[in-house]
């Protein structure tokens, strides 16, 4: 089994070479960029040493380039071939509903003393995203918790104002 690297693509930008990188180990292929901090911080040089080169083992070499040359292919509109997840309607809806339900509290808080519906739809969503039963994506977690947070915010701030109005009445 043979330990030398291979180059097997070149990239100006070193960024997209270690999105290829990351793709390729991805698939169980090890890779590494070598003259990225030379194409980074010498720039000038970049044409030089023809910028940061990805290098993979010489027996991995053929199926990591056979890989790049299929990303490589795909137009923007067509999704990466290692993004195996399928769109789940479920996650869409929940983080959808999750926004949603953010909205509905901060909205809330700014009138609470007027009207409360916001809050409480707010506080249904929330309500009906926890039977799901689901994981919250990571994507939409801080929402989630922010929702609840501002629609307990609402209510401090309604049941202040109800002691007001029985103080002063």
């Amino acid at each position: 089994m043979s330990a030398e690297l291979t180059t097997i693509a070149t990239f100006e930008n070193p960024a997209e070479a270690h999105l290829a990188r990351l793709q390729l180990e991805n698939e169980g292929i090890p890779a590494v960029i070598t003259d990225e901090a030379t194409a980074t911080c010498l720039w000038y040089y970049g044409t030089a040493i023809r910028g940061a080169q990805l290098q993979v083992f010489q027996q991995d070499a053929e199926r990591a380039q056979q890989l790049l040359d299929q990303i490589e292919s795909l137009s923007p509109e067509t999704p990466w071939p290692l993004d195996a997840e399928e769109d789940d309607p479920l996650r869409e809806q929940l983080e959808a509903d999750v926004q949603r339900a953010w909205r509905a509290a901060v909205l809330g808080v700014i009138i609470t003393p007027v009207l409360m519906l916001f809050n409480i739809y707010s506080v249904w969503l929330l309500l009906r995203i926890m039977a799901w039963g689901h994981p919250l994506p990571e994507s939409v977690r801080r929402s989630f918790w922010m929702a609840w947070a501002a629609n307990a915010v609402a209510v401090l701030v309604s049941a202040g104002w109800i002691v007001l109005i029985r103080a002063t009445g």
